[in-house]
């Protein structure tokens, strides 16, 4: 490292430090777990929606059994309280489609990893 850069020696440790710091929530967790010296056997995402995150948790801890919950459906309780398709005036056949696309997405992310396991229900009833 060029420490020519830093006025002095507590400004190039100060920005060390913050190299060393996480940049996504994944990171976090798995910086949290070596510093805690847990061996991280399960994980569980609850809301997974197109699987982004999954993605992340997995490249972070790619020995865990991942669990991934999410109904990939219809709520009514949400579309009571006016959720976004709803508004959209989205048909209940259309709506079915729409999250049956989705989670199609998230099974193909996953599709050569028999470690990960969808689970199409409500975080209440998995």
């Amino acid at each position: 490292m060029n420490y020519a850069r830093f006025e002095n020696a507590l400004d190039a440790t100060a920005h060390l430090r913050e190299m060393r710091k996480p940049k996504t929530r994944a990171q976090f967790l798995g910086k949290c777990a070596d510093q805690l010296n847990i061996r991280v056997a399960k994980v569980a995402e609850i809301g997974v929606y197109r699987g982004c995150f999954s993605q992340e948790l997995r490249g972070q801890f790619p020995e865990a059994e991942l669990y991934l919950v999410d109904p990939w459906g219809h709520i009514p309780e949400l579309m009571n309280l006016g959720g976004h398709m709803h508004r959209a005036g989205v048909t209940p056949e259309g709506n079915r489609r729409h999250w049956d696309i989705i989670r199609m997405e998230v099974k193909n992310k996953f599709h050569n990893d028999p470690s990960t396991h969808l689970i199409r229900k409500l975080s209440k009833d998995a």
